[in-house]
């Protein structure tokens, strides 16, 4: 879902960056009403943008000796990783995959939260931006 939520993210941000350029390329908007419109539009459409790369941004540290993950059995020799898991001390797996479990779903929450802002930001941006065409400016 971690991977999912930055196709999204990395989606929405291209997205709404075309939309911003686009928008450059219009020139600048008249200071009446609907000019505020649009700018304030626009703002929305950036700050969708921000909280989109927001959302790229968390990451989670892999633990280096959790043999359950390839991350640290890639550094490992078959013969270490053998051991490790399998050694005479034995490895509480279970206790690893909690671990892991609970800092990706702490990294899942704060991705989701940044994607919901941004799909909002955007929606009330474009809302804005077409509120201020559809009111005389172009």
């Amino acid at each position: 879902m971690i991977n999912l939520a930055d196709t999204k993210a990395s989606i929405l941000a291209g997205g709404a960056a075309v939309f911003l350029a686009i928008m450059v390329n219009k020139g600048r908007p008249a200071y009446d009403f609907p000019g505020k419109l649009v700018l304030i539009g626009v703002s929305f459409v950036t700050m969708s943008v921000l909280s989109a790369l927001v959302c790229l941004w968390p990451r989670v540290g892999r633990p280096t000796n959790n043999p359950l993950f390839f991350t640290s059995v890639a550094k490992m020799s078959r013969e270490d990783y053998m051991r490790t898991v399998l050694g005479p001390e034995e490895r509480d797996l279970a206790k690893d995959l909690a671990e892991e479990n609970h800092a990706l779903a702490r990294i899942q929450f704060w991705k989701y939260a940044a994607l919901r802002t941004a799909t909002v930001l955007l929606f009330i941006g474009i809302v804005l931006v077409a509120a201020g065409w559809a009111l005389g400016t172009v």
